[in-house]
């Protein structure tokens, strides 16, 4: 997986569409339109400068049941922290606009790129299609054909110049309800991820999901974020996001 880069958010033109019609006949623009919306509009979006989320976590797999908690801090496009502690197991990881790295048991301290970092930086967005559609509208997206899963049919699409990451787009409610990503880990090597968004809450006018589920690798390793506590704009200590 390949993401690009993205700056921070500058002068903003947006063209919109009318609203969003079914999978077979939505356009592309109105689907992407439609999602922006979902999330809380360009100007809610705009106004998110950072966020500090925390809750709980479980992880299930090839290493057994343990549950914890986790934290995620990120300055919007800027600077992105993430811990779990699962008590038998903890992980964390930090950007700091310049040097990514992570910590854990396993692997010790160590500097991050490639797949590994731009997930992390991804964290630092509150939402990557409504950051991609407010640089680039529509013309920043590929449409694919429309899937079922879980007996939904989704719109589906591509962010284009990024390779291995797919977007499944609810046409009722239009948020996004699942992403696979191609991703080459640095202990298990390439793999598909699956992430899966539910329970979404608004928090100062955007929505956030409050429940996200990772499938790694076909089940191999499972993870459920249950988000307890979100608080926008509030006073971050950017020290954390320093590699220790």
């Amino acid at each position: 997986m390949t993401r690009s880069k993205m700056s921070v958010l500058t002068t903003l033109s947006v063209v919109f569409c009318s609203a969003v019609a079914s999978p077979e006949d939505a356009t592309l623009a109105q689907i992407m339109k439609a999602h922006v919306e979902a999330v809380g509009g360009v100007d809610n979006i705009h106004k998110v400068v950072s966020m500090h989320r925390s809750g709980k976590a479980t992880m299930d797999g090839i290493i057994g049941h343990m549950e914890g908690t986790f934290e995620e801090i990120s300055i919007i496009e800027r600077k992105a922290y993430s811990k779990m502690d699962l008590v038998a197991f903890m992980q964390r990881s930090g950007w700091d606009g310049q040097i990514g790295w992570a910590e854990d048991a396993m692997l010790g301290l160590r500097d991050i790129e490639g797949d590994e970092l731009e997930l992390l930086k991804n964290q630092a967005r509150v939402d990557t299609l409504a950051t991609v559609w407010m640089l680039s509208g529509a013309n920043g997206f590929s449409p694919l054909p429309a899937e079922t899963h879980d007996g939904r049919e989704f719109h589906v699409v591509e962010i284009v110049g990024v390779d291995g990451a797919t977007y499944y787009i609810d046409p009722d409610d239009h948020h996004v309800r699942r992403i696979k990503l191609d991703y080459n880990d640095p202990q298990m090597g390439p793999s598909t991820i699956i992430v899966k968004f539910d329970k979404y809450t608004q928090f100062d006018g955007v929505m956030l999901p409050n429940q996200v589920a990772v499938d790694i690798a076909d089940g191999t390793i499972e993870v459920v974020y249950d988000y307890e506590k979100t608080v926008l704009n509030g006073e971050i200590d950017e020290t954390v996001f320093n590699k220790p």
